[in-house]
């Protein structure tokens, strides 16, 4: 007959896990303190206004055959027109247009066009304070806007 061998196994009372607790709930506190500290850190860059190169006030309108007229609005100089189905163009105008027309404001107004010293490129309406980012949408993107600024840099 084979003999059974009963284990003792250690128990957890007291001290020992209340220590454990303890390191647990500091480990989880750290970590969000520290994950609350990047997000800060990256919205303070994030607000640092960048300098800008380059800038232009550019008009827009709709044409009947479904091009975009552009023009200088300081000028009044044509620039050239955006053609065909220029979904990403078409997509980034609708959206600052829709914003200005839920705040109540109209197409008269330029938007403001604008390259900063760290390349980037950005096209932002002054009624809605509204901005976009062209040059996070991609170099192809970017360059739709880019030759109204003297092409991309």
């Amino acid at each position: 007959m084979a003999s059974v061998r009963l284990i003792s196994r250690p128990r957890l009372e007291g001290g020992p896990l209340w220590a454990i607790g303890l390191l647990l709930t500091s480990t989880l506190l750290l970590a969000g303190w520290s994950a609350h500290e990047k997000r800060q850190a990256a919205a303070a860059v994030a607000r640092q206004p960048i300098p800008t190169l380059q800038q232009r006030l550019i008009l827009v309108h709709d044409r009947a055959d479904g091009s975009i007229v552009v023009k200088d609005a300081q000028t009044d100089e044509p620039l050239p027109s955006i053609v065909g189905e220029a979904g990403f163009a078409r997509s980034v105008l609708r959206s600052l247009a829709q914003s200005r027309l839920r705040q109540g404001g109209g197409p008269q107004a330029p938007f403001l066009l604008s390259r900063g010293e760290d390349g980037s490129l950005h096209i932002s309406d002054p009624q809605t304070g509204r901005d976009i980012d062209l040059t996070a949408l991609g170099p192809t993107n970017a360059g739709v806007f880019a030759v109204y600024l003297g092409g991309l840099q």
